[in-house]
């Protein structure tokens, strides 16, 4: 039996060795050696197939053919057929599925026939369409206006200790509710009304599906994609999330986009890591547990990079500093909206009693508030006999009877924000066990 070597610029194959690993397709793929101009075509060697379509490359674990000899190519041009059963290695992915995809993980707002609210979804969205809107001539949607479930009847304003007046919460910027997403969201309604926030969810995370999908899984069945994408859609939250008017969906669209960036820089393109790159860094800036997040993940996801990229030394260090480049945008955005809140209204912004509220829900914690208030004077003592109380209550009633953030007053706010660390901190000491069971669940 004959030897014969096929020669791609630097890159020799000899279809009679068995390349089990088929590790020189991706490399060649990778280091962009192997160039083929040839549309709809499969080069076969033993084991292993490409074929180009396009700029698209692929390749099969297959059995040896028979190969006919010419002058020009080291005596051998392999037959023209394409392997079964392959897993395929896609160079690019298939952008038309982000549409199909994105319906797909609209289904349950769809089916709702209207986007999901959230108790807070107002303070997202109210700020920038109370500044943008009269710039434009809009009237702001109906749902747009805080509601709370148990409204009550607050007191009224001349009394002591009354609720805020609407010029009061006019001044108040509220941070941990992302106003650069609250002004993304807005736009959207604008152009595709309640559902256009929804829309914005759904192509951010079908565009993040269909890269992992094609380039860092490796798949090329548009079908199989759609299946996933109804099973996330249908039997996990992401579908639930998609249609909640919250940016809540990018928590998971965050992580699933940097482990792509960690795990296949090198195959990715320019494009992909740019279009993964900008969602991470619009998910940073619309939450701040991204920030977080991103600063606990980043490690991890930098040293991945750095033993699985093939990469010299100087270009892997260069990509780990762009892995960074989402936890940064997330600390600037903080930073640029609380300088902006100081210079609006000289106040820095108004956080919600998050700590609080979760402590005050608690069995263990509505008694370690109890004793802690003998020992210190705490705003939040005023309200003890309310709990243990849904922290949901806590923070969005404005009924007196069940809230405790909704219905203060701004400087009765502002004390509850600032007391909400020691109180946290007061509970895990006194009731440790209790308290980290707690915290790891929520």
């Amino acid at each position: 039996m004959n030897r014969s070597f096929l020669n791609f610029g630097c890159l020799k194959i000899d279809h009679k060795s068995s390349l089990s690993s088929q590790t020189w397709i991706y490399e060649a793929i990778s280091l962009q050696i192997l160039k083929l101009e040839i549309k709809g075509t499969v080069i076969r060697g033993g084991g292993a197939a490409v074929k180009g379509i396009g700029s698209n490359l692929y390749h099969d674990r297959i059995k040896p053919a028979p190969v006919s000899v010419g002058e020009n190519a080291s005596r051998a041009v392999p037959s023209l057929t394409r392997g079964a059963r392959s897993r395929d290695f896609v160079t690019k992915p298939d952008w038309r599925q982000i549409f199909p995809v994105a319906l797909i993980l609209m289904l349950i707002p769809i089916w709702n026939g209207f986007p999901l609210l959230y108790e807070d979804t107002a303070a997202y969205i109210s700020r920038p369409a109370k500044v943008i809107g009269p710039m434009i001539g809009d009237r702001s949607p109906d749902w747009i206006e805080p509601v709370s479930r148990n409204a009550g009847t607050p007191p009224a304003a001349s009394e002591p200790g009354a609720a805020m007046d609407a010029s009061e919460e006019d001044d108040i910027w509220m941070a941990g509710r992302s106003v650069y997403w609250g002004t993304a969201a807005y736009l959207a309604t604008l152009l595709a009304g309640p559902f256009g926030v929804v829309l914005l969810s759904a192509f951010l995370v079908a565009i993040t599906l269909t890269i992992t999908w094609f380039k860092i899984i490796g798949r090329t069945s548009a079908r199989e994609l759609w299946v996933v994408a109804a099973a996330l859609s249908l039997a996990t939250p992401l579908g639930v999330f998609v249609g909640l008017m919250t940016p809540d969906a990018l928590s998971g669209v965050f992580v699933v986009a940097l482990a792509g960036l960690a795990t296949r820089w090198d195959t990715l393109s320019r494009i992909e890591r740019a279009a993964l790159l900008a969602i991470a860094c619009f998910a940073a800036l619309s939450h701040d547990s991204i920030v977080a997040m991103s600063a606990l993940l980043l490690p991890l996801a930098a040293v991945a990079l750095w033993f699985i990229s093939k990469r010299p030394r100087p270009s892997k260090a260069a990509a780990c500093g762009l892995l960074a480049t989402p936890l940064l945008v997330g600390i600037l955005g903080a930073v640029v909206f609380h300088a902006a809140a100081i210079q609006a209204t000289g106040k820095p912004p108004l956080r919600m009693s998050f700590l609080s509220a979760h402590i005050a829900h608690t069995e263990f914690g509505a008694r370690a508030i109890r004793v802690q208030c003998k020992e210190r004077s705490f705003e939040i003592c005023k309200h003890t006999d309310k709990f243990p109380v849904e922290w949901t209550s806590f923070l969005f009633d404005r009924d007196p009877e069940t809230g405790v953030f909704g219905p203060a007053t701004l400087e009765e706010k502002r004390r509850l924000n600032e007391e909400q660390a020691d109180l946290m901190v007061g509970a895990i000491m006194r009731y440790p066990f209790p308290a980290l069971e707690h915290f790891a669940g929520d």
